[in-house]
């Protein structure tokens, strides 16, 4: 047993009592990914950081190390949210799917507003990446060039099909930046649910994945 394993399970309660959960997990980076963009979700922001202070737990973080990820990942979130409210890029359902502008996405696409919103979040994928020890050219492309793309996804991909592809682009772009795919693929997803899809539709448009 590693140093510090009994703290982790008073931290991370339930999942300690899965017989070789956390073994598994930790050994399993697209696991892991699967279970940080689940969380964001599901739980929003908290989610995500809430998911982010578990990965980094069962990988031998200490409780410092437990505590900065969960906070890097929760302003991380909540800047993508702010990003977009900035950039008109929330498409929520209450507004029929427009942004604030009463543009579709893809009327928004291309636009100086995109632009400024795919600048900003490469901007946030760069500090957040940096703050967490990782590549910031990484970083910056993976939510970058997730939120340029997102806009032109097509309607019938659905609110899943848009965070997948989503997330498959910015994996790729934070490999070609040096970086690791899943990590970039976080990044990208959490760039669509706290941005394209916050408040409650994304584009694509049936429905929506909770966010701020």
């Amino acid at each position: 047993m590693r140093p510090g394993a009994p703290r982790r399970r008073h931290i991370l309660g339930p999942l300690t009592f899965i017989p070789g959960f956390n073994s598994f997990v930790a050994g399993n980076p697209f696991v892991q990914m699967a279970i940080q963009i689940g969380f964001a979700s599901v739980l929003g922001p908290p989610g995500a950081a809430l998911a982010s202070g578990y990965i980094t737990a069962i990988n031998g973080g200490s409780a410092l190390d437990i505590f900065k990820s969960a906070i890097i990942t929760l302003a991380t979130a909540e800047a993508f949210a702010g990003v977009g409210s900035l950039t008109d890029g929330h498409f929520p359902a209450s507004n029929g799917g427009l942004n604030a502008a009463n543009q579709t996405p893809l009327q928004w696409f291309g636009s100086l507003k995109h632009l400024a919103n795919v600048v900003g979040h490469a901007a946030i994928g760069c500090a957040s990446s940096a703050a967490g020890g990782g590549s910031c050219q990484a970083g910056a492309l993976s939510a970058g060039l997730g939120a340029a793309i997102t806009p032109g996804i097509p309607a019938e991909f659905g609110k899943v099909g848009g965070l997948v592809v989503t997330a498959a682009v910015g994996g790729t772009a934070s490999v070609v930046g040096g970086g690791k795919f899943a990590n970039g693929a976080v990044t990208a997803a959490y760039g669509y649910m706290f941005n394209q899809t916050a408040g409650g539709i994304g584009s694509p448009g049936d429905g929506g994945i909770p966010g701020t």
